[in-house]
């Protein structure tokens, strides 16, 4: 599995995660892991653009 790919399984992961706590009202929390979503799908695209640091 390529790391874009292990990127986009730990997005769709907090997308769930964040869906789970939308609907049991915890705001922030879901927040958070919407955000970490984003994060790991924007990881996922911009693979191979930059060299990571050593």
């Amino acid at each position: 599995m390529s790391e874009a790919a292990q990127f986009l399984d730990l997005a769709e992961e907090e997308l769930i995660a964040s869906q789970l706590l939308l609907q049991n009202t915890y705001y922030r929390a879901c927040i958070s892991r919407a955000y970490y979503a984003m994060y790991y799908t924007t990881r996922a695209d911009h693979q191979g653009y930059r060299k990571p640091y050593p």
